[in-house]
C-alpha cells in the first residue's frame, strides 16, 4: 500500500510540476525554438507552397519551426512540400506523413514532434495570417498565459461571412461548451491558437477526438487543469471555404460533441480517482507506522 500510494503521488505531483515549471521558461537563450507551428494539411497542393512562403514573409527573423503534417493526402501535397524544402534548405520546415485520420489526429501527430516552448496551430488556408498567430504568441508570453485562443467571434458577424444559421449554431455551441465544460473561451474552432509546449506535449497522448472537435477536448482538459487561458481578437481574411450546413452534418457534430464531453469528463475522473487512491495510500502509511511504533 505504501509503495502504491507513493508511486501514484509521484505521478500526480509530476503532472502538476510540469504545468508550474513551465512558467520559468518564458525567457529563452536564443537557441531554443520559441514557437512550433503545426500546419495540418490534407489535399493542400494548390496552396501549401504559398502558405509556407507567407509564414516566412510574416515572420522573417523569428525562431520558429514549421511542422507540416500531411493527413494522407491523395494529391501532390507531399511532393510540393518536399520541393519547397529543397529550395529553402535553411528554413526549419519538417514534413510528417501519416494515414488519413482527420484534423485532430493530424494535430496530435505534429504536437508529438514539436520542440518549441510554445506550440501554435494554424490552418493551411491562411484565412488567419501568420502575423496574427505571432501576435497571439506574444500575448501568451507577455501576460504569462498558458493558452491564448484567437477569436473570430470578437469581430462583427459580417466580417466573418457567416449566414444566420451558422451564427445560431455557433452561439449555441459556445453556450453548451461553457455549461458542460466550463470553457472560458467562446470560439474554440478558430485555427489560431498557442499552447504552453510542455503542458500540451504531456497530455496530448490522452486526447481521443480525431476530428475537428480536438480543440474542444484539449481546451476542456486545460480548463480541468486550471491553466491560464485568454481569448483575443484576430483579423481574418475572406475565406473560400464552403458555408453550407446540412442536417446530417449538424447531427453528426452533435453526436461527436457528446463523445468529447464524455472524454473530458473521463479525463477529470481519472485524476479524481488517482487522488482517492493516493489518499488511501497515505492512510496506509500512517496505520503501518502506528503498528511499527
Amino acid at each position: 500500500m505504501v509503495k502504491l500510494g507513493a508511486l501514484l503521488e509521484e505521478i500526480d505531483v509530476s503532472t502538476e510540476y510540469n504545468v508550474n515549471r513551465s512558467r520559468d521558461l518564458r525567457v529563452t537563450t536564443g537557441q531554443e525554438v520559441e514557437l512550433s507551428i503545426i500546419l495540418p494539411a490534407w489535399n493542400e497542393a494548390p496552396r501549401i507552397g504559398r502558405t509556407l512562403d507567407q509564414i516566412f514573409i510574416d515572420l522573417p527573423k523569428r525562431n520558429v519551426e514549421i511542422l507540416v503534417v500531411d493527413d494522407g493526402s491523395t494529391d501532390t501535397t507531399v511532393e510540393v512540400v518536399k520541393s519547397w524544402q529543397l529550395k529553402h534548405p535553411n528554413r526549419k520546415v519538417r514534413l510528417i506523413e501519416k494515414p488519413h485520420t482527420g484534423k485532430g489526429g493530424t494535430i496530435v501527430a505534429g504536437i508529438h514532434e514539436s520542440t518549441g516552448i510554445f506550440v501554435g496551430l494554424l490552418d493551411a488556408d491562411l484565412d488567419i495570417k501568420p502575423s496574427q498567430l505571432w501576435k497571439v504568441f506574444e500575448i501568451a508570453g507577455r501576460e504569462e498565459l498558458d493558452i491564448v485562443v484567437g477569436a473570430k467571434q470578437e469581430l462583427p458577424w459580417e466580417q466573418r461571412g457567416a449566414n444566420p444559421l451558422r451564427r445560431l449554431l455557433s452561439s449555441s455551441f459556445s453556450a453548451m461548451n461553457y455549461i458542460f465544460l466550463r470553457l472560458p473561451v467562446k470560439d474554440t474552432q478558430t485555427g489560431c491558437k498557442v499552447f504552453r509546449g510542455e503542458w500540451i506535449r504531456s497530455v496530448v497522448s490522452l486526447v481521443k477526438a480525431q476530428g475537428y472537435l480536438f480543440d474542444v477536448e484539449i481546451l476542456g482538459m486545460a480548463s480541468h487543469d486550471r491553466l491560464q487561458m485568454k481569448e483575443v481578437a484576430v483579423a481574418i481574411e475572406r475565406s473560400d471555404k464552403p458555408n453550407r450546413i446540412g442536417l446530417k452534418s449538424v447531427l453528426g457534430a452533435a453526436v461527436e460533441w457528446c463523445r468529447v464531453v464524455y472524454y473530458v469528463k473521463s479525463y477529470s475522473s481519472h485524476f479524481k480517482k488517482k487522488k482517492t487512491v493516493i489518499d488511501a495510500g497515505e492512510i496506509g502509511v500512517s496505520t503501518h507506522a502506528s503498528i511499527d511504533a
